[in-house]
């Protein structure tokens, strides 16, 4: 039944305005109207940026020319409005001015026809909703039709309300009170390893190679459970063989893929350990090495809280690089307040598209650490790089690094393995402090690094000096600089341009009230 509505107000669009006007009092022919949803009343299953369609069609329409739709989306942080919209389709409204955000987490829709009324049955129009990028298949949300307003004119209208219409939609409902199972990875899901000694891959006896993937399985009650049947399915992607530690040091040939059982145990996890042996042969013709590759996949399924089944799987890769130095200058490694920093040179670059830092912790298997370090391309230049670990553990004692070098092609190669021992004293974070260190290299051609700490925003000023304390550059000129680590790199320059010569030159910070000055030599 239509219910008149008086007055309403708020900020309306000048399209909306024209075709949508609602600021007098209504009455009209349409109030026996009926409304349905033509979309599902439910979704389910919904994740991030999927769409969700709502559609309405009008039955029994007396000369309607006008009509507005206004939709209650809860909570409306579930949705992003700014890929959203509205169109009338099929609808006989044609003059549909879009989409439009009223606030409270309402929008509204609609349209007019300009040309005849429109009697009898009709769509309205579509909405089109795209859930937001934080919306998961666990979240809950709902859309209601609050007000549809028809008739034949901005002033006659009838105007039906959410009780009057009962139309609504539901998406993943009831899935927070649904317990699900799981099967969540333990260890890392990408390794990279030496590999191991001839011979000694099918047998579990603490060599490099070894690589150990593991996954915990929990059922609907969140509860880590024993006795759960996981299947591995083990793809051997690489040019040598891989062997399946436990299972009969089974051999797993290139290009081809092996399956195994796990039963969760007590504490509800399931491993498996892989290993890879050295070869006497590692290179192809033209010089080029491949490394050996699996990729390992847990599956199991298991029924969720109201008894439907659910397929679960983790997938884990493992690389077997072969020790194939890339070409630098230099490689080292210095604990510097509690951090670990890893300096590098190179004399010449061909395609080098960049460096990725691997690192092990007490003899266990190498990840990757942050983003790859940007290289220069092809070049004659010798350059200098620098990554600082912050992210070593409290108790870590043996440390190793490599480089991997990665071309343009994908193509890469690995440096030697780099391993320092520290202290624990060493770990001990100090108290953020202002800081210059001593450039690298040093001596240096052409260029070297100047790396210095802040422990607060700062107006901070870095200069080079010759040996008369003559400005030879001024490298930085920062009024607020952030805090943290920072680095500039001089390329034996002077503030015209011009390269000066060999001899010992100095370079000072001034941030703040902090001053400090060291010394440098340039070789040409």
């Amino acid at each position: 039944m239509g219910i008149r509505a008086s007055t309403r107000t708020g900020a309306i669009a000048v399209t909306l305005a024209t075709i949508l006007a609602m600021n007098a009092a209504f009455s009209g022919e349409n109030g026996s109207v009926e409304f349905a949803l033509v979309t599902p009343l439910v979704y389910q299953n919904v994740g991030p940026g999927e769409t969700i369609e709502v559609s309405i069609d009008a039955s029994g329409m007396i000369e309607a020319k006008q009509v507005e739709i206004v939709i209650e989306l809860s909570p409306p942080e579930a949705f992003d409005l700014e890929n959203s919209s509205f169109d009338s389709g099929a609808s006989p409204f044609t003059l549909a001015p879009g989409l439009d955000l009223i606030g409270g987490g309402r929008v509204r829709g609609g349209g007019a026809s300009v040309a005849v009324a429109v009697n009898g049955d009709g769509a309205l129009g579509t909405f089109r909703f795209q859930t937001s990028e934080q919306f998961t298949d666990r979240s809950e949300a709902t859309l209601e039709v609050i007000l549809i307003s028809i008739g034949p004119s901005f002033d006659v209208r009838d105007e039906f309300g959410a009780a009057d219409l009962g139309l609504s939609i539901e998406i993943n409902p009831g899935v927070a009170s649904i317990g699900e199972p799981s099967l969540v990875a333990t260890s890392p899901l990408d390794v990279s390893a030496d590999t191991s000694p001839a011979g000694t891959g099918p047998v579990m006896d603490g060599s490099r190679g070894e690589v150990t993937f593991a996954a915990v399985f929990k059922d609907s009650t969140e509860i880590a459970t024993e006795g759960q049947a996981v299947s591995w399915s083990i793809t051997n992607e690489g040019d040598a063989a891989v062997f399946l530690i436990g299972n009969g040091g089974a051999e797993i040939p290139p290009s081809s893929t092996r399956t195994a059982m796990s039963i969760s145990d007590i504490d509800g996890r399931v491993s498996i350990t892989l290993d890879s042996e050295g070869r006497s042969s590692e290179a192809a013709e033209d010089g080029s090495v491949t490394p050996t590759r699996v990729v390992a996949i847990a599956s199991t399924a298991a029924p969720n809280s109201v008894g439907v089944s659910r397929d679960l799987k983790t997938e884990f890769s493992a690389a077997w690089d072969l020790s194939v130095p890339a070409e630098l200058a230099s490689f080292t490694a210095n604990v510097e307040s509690g951090l670990v920093r890893l300096r590098w040179s190179a004399a010449a670059q061909s395609a080098n598209l960049g460096w990725q830092v691997h690192r092990s912790l007490e003899g266990g298997p190498f990840t990757q650490l942050g983003d790859l370090v940007a290289g220069a391309g092809t070049t004659d230049e010798f350059l200098s790089y620098s990554y600082l670990d912050t992210e070593l553990p409290a108790d870590a004692t043996r440390v190793r690094y490599y480089l991997k070098q990665l071309d343009l092609d994908g193509s890469g190669v690995r440096s030697r393995v780099l391993e320092i021992t520290v202290a624990p004293a060493e770990l001990t974070l100090l108290a953020p402090a202002y800081r210059l260190e001593q450039n690298w290299p040093n001596p240096f051609n052409p260029e070297t690094a100047i790396h210095f700490e802040l422990p607060t925003e700062s107006l901070v000023t870095l200069t080079i000096y010759d040996a008369t304390g003559q400005t030879v550059k001024r490298l930085i000129q920062r009024l607020n600089m952030a805090p943290g680590h920072h680095n500039a790199v001089w390329d034996g320059g002077d503030d015209a341009g011009h390269q000066v010569g060999s001899g010992t030159y100095f370079y000072g910070l001034r941030a703040g009230l902090f001053h400090s000055v060291a010394r440098m030599t340039l070789l040409r």
